[in-house]
């Protein structure tokens, strides 16, 4: 065990100026003196502010408001800093403690944890004085406390209902607990300002126009879903993996019945590559011109993480929002969502259950289903599911056997170690998928069931960078044309959008005296503000690596495009990574799945993007998918089942975890989280 913090691979790392004013400088000199590294600094001041200095020689547990510390490592430096009045039972100890179990309950998906738990979990840190710590932490306004009452079993109509019971006392992070807290309280305020936008026997009719026109065969369950939505305030709609084209009817009747009734539509996918793939199958469906799908940060007009335009002053302007892939959602984008649609507008979320939950907080969509107070309507599967649709099916009901694909759609490739695994990963995205089946590599997706290891993200993505676009990682450690994913929400871009790191051409050189000429849009502002991109425990982390279609269906190693269009030979590289020998990013743009072109003026908030972990994925969609299980994975059903699922028409699955994973995929049926959603919607 470590004495003091060390510097770790998860250790937040900025680039550039100290915006702050020396603020990094002066908590380096109070980290010195506590025995901690100065590379925690800049962190620090990113999690705490300005005043990180004065904070932390104040309270030197205020370490853990980085999730790279942990509390033994703290306590040392408490210890260094404030030498005999180091005590265990210090009310800043465990008001930092507090705060630290919750900020790691909430990257572990919980949205709040219930004060018996969390109690026992400070008394095993030592911490004698619960009542004290907990105190302390509500004192700090950075956690809350929220008090619910079960809903009661017995009947006592006519009877004496006797005393009240006790409440439930939940602890949360201010931002996540009151996102929760809005989030459901919003819902139930859709829910009762809602009328019907079309009655049933005219949905019904509309639908059914909609069929003849697009000459589209619609189930009967899809026709009956859609009656639900135009009745209905708050709908979910689920569905399995083989129902892309049930979703395109659904989203395209669902564009006309709000047409019919004149209320307008909006429809949003989680990422611009998820937006990507549902406008490419309304398009073949003959409806591309009738609506189209945005990603969510778009559709609220995201203007930094967690700030958007479109809220409760300014709404969404539709009376009827879709979004698919609605098992994405967490609870603070949720909120958001429902903070943007006026009284009386239709919800509808479009969502496979049998995914992974949100890699941020909260299991939205399945508390909504479980509260019973939303409707709900299940989607057919597609006319004829392919074997990746089958075999997604089977590891929905806890098996992961082979199935038959005669056309090379699922292959599964053995490998008795992780540097096997990473090596057959990086022949199938370079070499065997482009070959043998033409899809070209930046419409294959590499997806890992782990970070580290040598078959993990980190590993492949640098595996990736050196053979597909090598370079020195002029900007922030990437490099013009390199495959890249966006971590935070802002203009023009949302968390886990993917696509390929750009440059504008460089000015001509102009004649002694004469100005230079600027490219068009060179310096515009992309994701604003110079903030390091934080999670949810103030450190900066990302979705992580997110996965991308390019846009040009170049030939094995080579990604597409120029710096200035998307034409090969320009006059910029590719790669190399030297296209801005300034290094300012202010030229720097993302090329997005559908040919946008996004300016960017912070690199910080890009990562590699070749290889994502499963929750980074999660979603996505892309042509194939090679999914990498290393020896080390700890796997389970939602896990398996979100790699499988995120692949359209061919998927790898590069099997270095044994039996291991079959008996996780049989025994691991859930993620288990903790949440408050169901209660807040139950107490109306």
């Amino acid at each position: 065990m470590p004495e003091a913090p060390t510097p770790t691979p998860s250790t937040p790392q900025f680039a550039g100026a100290d915006p702050e004013g020396g603020a990094v400088e002066r908590t380096g000199e109070v980290l010195q003196r506590m025995g901690a590294p100065g590379s925690l600094a800049a962190p620090l001041v990113a999690a705490l502010g300005p005043g990180a200095a004065g904070e932390l020689a104040a309270d030197p547990w205020r370490l853990l408001a980085l999730g790279s510390v942990i509390p033994e490592q703290a306590d040392f430096c408490a210890r260094r800093a404030l030498g005999a009045d180091a005590s265990p039972d210090d009310p800043r100890r465990g008001r930092a403690l507090t705060a630290h179990l919750l900020r790691r309950a909430a990257r572990e998906g919980h949205t709040a944890l219930e004060e018996r738990r969390l109690a026992g979990a400070l008394r095993s840190l030592g911490v004698r004085s619960v009542d004290d710590a907990l105190t302390a932490a509500l004192d700090d306004g950075d956690v809350m406390l929220f008090e619910m009452f079960d809903e009661p079993e017995d009947d006592f109509t006519g009877g004496d209902p006797g005393e009240m019971p006790d409440p439930e006392r939940w602890y949360a992070l201010t931002r996540v607990g009151l996102a929760e807290q809005d989030l459901g309280e919003g819902v139930v305020r859709l829910m009762g300002t809602s009328e019907p936008i079309m009655d049933s026997a005219t949905a019904a009719e509309t639908v059914e126009a909609t069929a003849e026109r697009l000459g589209a065969d619609i189930d009967p369950r899809t026709q009956a879903a859609l009656v639900t939505v135009a009745l209905r305030g708050v709908c979910v709609l689920t569905h399995g993996a083989g129902a892309a084209v049930p979703i395109a009817h659904t989203v395209a009747c669902a564009a006309a019945v709000a047409a019919v009734s004149e209320v307008g539509i909006a429809v949003a996918a989680p990422t611009a590559q998820a937006a990507a793939a549902l406008n490419a199958d309304l398009a073949d469906l003959g409806a591309g011109d009738d609506v189209r799908a945005v990603p969510l940060a778009a559709l609220l007009e995201a203007r930094a993480p967690g700030v958007y335009a479109r809220g409760a002053e300014r709404p969404i302007e539709a009376g009827l929002v879709v979004v698919a892939g609605a098992m994405w959602l967490d609870v603070e984008r949720a909120a958001a969502l429902v903070d943007a649609c006026a009284d009386g507008t239709h919800l509808v979320l479009i969502a496979d259950p049998a995914q992974a939950p949100s890699a941020a907080p909260g299991r939205v969509v399945a508390d909504l289903v479980a509260s019973r107070v939303v409707h709900v309507a299940e989607l057919p599967d597609g006319p004829q599911p392919g074997p990746i649709a089958r075999l997604a099916a089977l590891v929905a009901g806890g098996a992961l056997e082979e199935v038959s694909a005669p056309e090379r759609e699922v292959v599964v490739v053995p490998a008795d170690s992780g540097a096997a695994a990473a090596h057959r990963a990086a022949q199938l995205i370079g070499d065997s998928i482009p070959r043998a089946l033409g899809i070209p590599v930046e419409q294959v997706q590499l997806v890992a069931a782990t970070r580290g290891g040598e078959a993990g993200t980190e590993a492949l993505n640098r595996a990736c960078k050196e053979r597909f676009n090598p370079g020195p990682g002029t900007h922030n450690g990437l490099d013009v044309g390199d495959r890249v994913v966006v971590t935070v929400d802002g203009p023009g871009l949302a968390a886990g959008d993917v696509g390929y790191l750009r440059a504008e051409a460089a000015p001509e050189r102009a004649p002694d005296g004469a100005p230079e000429s600027v490219p068009d849009g060179g310096g515009a502002p992309g994701v604003e503000g110079g903030e390091p991109d934080r999670g949810r425990d103030g450190a900066e982390v990302g979705r992580e690596d997110q996965g991308s279609q390019g846009s040009d269906g170049g030939g094995m190693g080579a990604v597409p495009g120029s710096a200035t269009g998307g034409e090969r030979g320009g006059t910029r590289p590719a790669g190399g990574g030297n296209a801005d020998p300034r290094g300012t990013g202010a030229d720097l743009f993302v090329e997005l799945p559908d040919g946008s072109r996004v300016p960017v003026a912070d690199v910080g908030r890009l990562r590699p993007g070749w290889a994502l972990t499963v929750a980074a994925a999660h979603g996505g969609a892309w042509p194939a998918v090679v999914a990498v299980f290393p020896p080390e994975t700890k796997g389970s059903r939602p896990q398996v089942y979100t790699a499988v699922s995120a692949a359209r028409r061919h998927l790898s699955i590069v099997q270095a975890a044994g039996p291991a994973l079959a008996s996780a995929v049989r025994d691991n049926a859930a993620l288990n989280r903790h949440t408050r959603l169901v209660q807040v919607l139950r107490e109306g």
